[in-house]
């Protein structure tokens, strides 16, 4: 990680990146609904009628 903060091109954004780590993990969490976890769980939803 030092021989990237020593790159002055690519220094400010990997410290950029490196001081917003916490923030960008909140960023990422995605609160499931029934249909998200049905797909990680393998079940799939009650197939609905044709309209």
């Amino acid at each position: 990680m030092d021989a990237l903060l020593s790159m002055p091109k690519f220094a400010s954004t990997i410290k950029s990146l490196l001081m917003t780590k916490d923030r960008l993990f909140e960023l990422a969490k995605v609160p499931l609904n029934e249909n998200c976890s049905a797909m990680l769980l393998k079940k799939f939803p009650e197939k609905l009628g044709d309209l």
